[in-house]
């Protein structure tokens, strides 16, 4: 070969090291079958400068030295190793600038509209932070008096101080009274107010162990309840008063019983005890309950007497619901089940409507009631009468063995008053009658503590106990056990 040749033959390999400089994925397109194919007179120039680019397609001069020899691309000298020998191409650094030209120079307009763009548009996205903002509340704000729904409140409700009702998010805004609360009623009446005329929208009704705590007031939310329930009535007097217990309690029909000089036609007094089978079913704003006993009642003479008593059934219905006051109707019907002539039953239907209460009085404090009246139907006169009662109860978590499981006191305070109706004279006097009626003004009371412990929720037990505080009275003490599972 002559020097001409070897000449061309340079020129042109230098040329395929230019084109392989220009074309870097040139090797991408020869290989991947998936890529765009090329066609026309440049596959073979891209198959070509593919080859050099990996440094195959070597002459059989090869062998000679390396020379290097410059390349002008685009006004730029670039050194570069002649393909006779190992094929050597030009560095990153030097192909960097001609692979992304720098675009030419903003006008003055155009830089200056660009200069306005702010720069959180154009820096890039910084990772997402989470703000907590005190002086926002689930349902409350900062420029009420407290918090609505807090647990730290000094007395009667949740919220601290006095609130104005035109702060809570979700509803209108609501007048208060104008009542400053600087008194402890003021604060109680103002917060009932705000209850019933601008309820919280946040309040979730939910089941509160302390605030249906009571052993002797039945609770006002309904709730499905099975509950076992065990009385025992100490030295009841006159038992068949107003026919509440039992018909009568007498000791013998034929003739009267002598006991210490005194001739008895009836029993002076009696012990009792009852278990009871309790069980409500509910939805959300009422229930459907019954309740059956079996008794056993030893009179102070007569034989003890034992079986199934009275049946009582009835609805409640949920009439209001908030986070501090919840009221219930309840409709109880009591059946002339047990057997009567043993004392162990009325013998009458009876009737006995009456209203549920639970108020909160503090975080943790709770006052439960229930004001009510028994109505007997076509019982025996003149024994049978109506009976007003109340029964409340003052209930206080004093310890959380855990956070679901709350240990609640409560003091049991339970009124009963005679409105009519009689009692049988245990002791026979000449001249007398042998049943007194008592007519009306004639009232029991009992006063005494409760410990129940709920278990997270899902049962609760405990008992009471209660004393007497008049010279009559149903039971001196009167003991109440019950265990509740709830659902």
């Amino acid at each position: 070969m002559n020097g001409r040749s070897i000449r061309r033959r340079r020129i042109r390999d230098r040329a395929w090291a230019f084109l392989a400089v220009l074309i870097p994925a040139a090797p991408c397109l020869a290989d991947d079958a998936s890529s765009t194919v090329v066609r026309g007179p440049e596959r073979g120039l891209v198959a070509k400068a593919s080859a050099l680019f990996r440094g195959e397609g070597q002459h059989a001069h090869s062998a000679k030295p390396k020379t290097s020899f410059p390349l002008f691309i685009r006004g730029q000298r670039v050194r570069a190793q002649s393909p006779v020998g190992t094929t050597a191409l030009p560095t990153p650094a030097a192909i960097a600038p001609f692979a992304a030209p720098t675009p030419p120079p903003l006008q003055p307009a155009v830089a200056a509209e660009a200069a306005v763009v702010p720069t959180s548009v154009l820096a890039p996205r910084a990772a997402a932070t989470s703000t907590v903002d005190n002086a926002v509340n689930p349902a409350g704000c900062s420029t009420c008096g407290g918090f609505h729904s807090s647990l730290d409140a000094p007395a009667f409700h949740g919220a601290v101080g006095c609130t104005d009702g035109s702060c809570i998010p979700g509803r209108k805004d609501c007048d208060a009274l104008p009542n400053k609360c600087n008194t402890m009623v003021g604060q109680f009446s103002a917060n009932l107010y705000q209850c019933l005329c601008c309820p919280d929208p946040c309040y979730q009704p939910s089941w509160v162990p302390a605030a249906n705590a009571s052993f002797f007031a039945d609770y006002a939310r309904p709730r499905t309840v099975t509950r076992f329930r065990y009385d025992n009535l100490i030295d009841m007097q006159v038992p068949d008063r107003n026919q509440y217990w039992m018909k009568n309690l007498p000791i013998n029909t034929k003739k009267p019983f002598i006991y210490n000089g005194f001739k008895y036609r009836s029993n002076p007094s009696a012990n009792m005890q009852q278990i009871y089978l309790y069980q409500e079913a509910a939805g959300e704003k009422g229930s459907f309950f019954i309740e059956y006993a079996y008794r056993q009642i030893n009179p102070l003479f007569s034989p003890t007497q034992a079986g199934f008593g009275d049946l009582n059934f009835g609805i409640k219905s949920l009439l209001f619901d908030c986070e501090m006051l919840q009221l219930s109707f309840q409709m109880r019907t009591y059946a002339p089940t047990g057997n009567f002539s043993n004392a162990l039953g009325t013998g009458h239907f009876s009737l006995d409507p009456s209203l549920l209460a639970s108020i909160k009085l503090g975080p943790e404090t709770y006052f439960q009631a229930q004001f009510g009246n028994w109505i007997p139907i076509a019982g025996t006169q003149p024994l049978a009468g109506g009976i007003f009662y109340w029964l409340m109860s003052f209930n206080q978590v004093i310890w959380n063995v855990t956070p679901n499981s709350p240990l609640i006191a409560t003091l049991e305070m339970d009124g009963y008053s005679f409105e009519d109706g009689g009692f049988t004279r245990p002791i026979v006097t000449p001249g007398v009658k042998a049943v007194r009626s008592s007519g009306g003004g004639v009232s029991y009371f009992n006063l005494g503590p409760g410990l129940r412990w709920s278990i997270c929720n899902k049962m609760d037990l405990g008992g009471a106990l209660t004393f007497s505080t008049t010279d009559m009275h149903w039971a001196d003490p009167w003991f109440r056990f019950e265990m509740r599972f709830l659902f």
